[in-house]
C-alpha cells in the first residue's frame, strides 16, 4: 500500500494491481486496486499519509540534531583522557 500511495501522490509509475507474497507457502496473491481502494476516501488517506510520513521524518531528524548536540566534543574527551593520566 505504501509504494501505492507514493506513485499516487505524484509517483512516475502507474500500479493496478497490489500482491502479498506468503513465503513460508509459496503463495502469491494479486489484487486489483479497485477492489482494495475506496476512491471517494483515498485522497484524504494520502493526505494523512503524507502528514504522517512528513511527522516521522521531522522527529526523526530532530533526534539525530539532539544526538549530535550531546556528543561530547574532541576537546572534553581530551580534558577528561588528561585527567586520567
Amino acid at each position: 500500500m505504501g509504494y501505492y500511495v507514493l506513485t499516487a501522490s505524484g509517483g512516475d509509475y502507474a500500479i493496478d494491481t497490489l500482491a502479498l507474497y506468503y513465503s513460508r507457502f509459496g503463495e502469491l496473491y494479486t489484487l486489483s486496486v479497485d477492489d482494495v481502494i475506496n476512491r471517494d476516501t483515498f485522497p484524504s488517506f494520502v493526505n494523512w499519509f503524507e502528514k504522517r510520513a512528513e511527522e516521522k521524518e521531522r522527529r526523526r531528524r530532530e533526534k539525530a540534531r539532539r544526538n549530535k548536540d550531546h556528543q561530547p566534543s574532541e576537546k572534553i574527551v581530551s580534558e577528561h583522557a588528561n585527567k586520567l593520566t
